[in-house]
C-alpha cells in the first residue's frame, strides 16, 4: 500500500496554459422517485464544458477539484 506524505496543494496565480477541453454531457435523475425526477440536465445546449466550467464552483470546490486531480496524477506519476 502506497501512502502520500508531505502532500500539500495550494493556490498560485491563475495560468494561460494550452489544455484539452471537453464537453460532459449528463442527465442526473433521481430513480427512487417514482416517475424518475430529472434533477439537472447538462445535454444539448446545456453541456459543462471543461474546464471553463471550474470558474463556476466555489473556491472551497475548485481547491478540493484540484486537490483530487493531483492525487491522481502523483498515482500515475508514481506507478499506482
Amino acid at each position: 500500500m502506497a501512502d502520500f506524505l508531505n502532500f500539500g496543494i495550494t493556490r498560485s496565480a491563475p495560468a494561460n496554459v494550452n489544455v484539452p477541453t471537453h464537453n460532459i454531457a449528463v442527465t442526473v435523475v433521481d430513480t427512487e422517485a417514482d416517475p424518475d425526477v430529472v434533477l439537472a440536465d447538462y445535454t444539448g445546449e446545456n453541456v459543462l464544458r471543461w474546464p471553463s466550467v471550474l470558474s463556476t464552483l466555489t473556491a472551497d470546490q475548485q481547491d478540493e477539484i484540484a486537490a483530487d486531480v493531483a492525487s491522481k496524477i502523483i498515482g500515475w506519476k508514481a506507478g499506482l
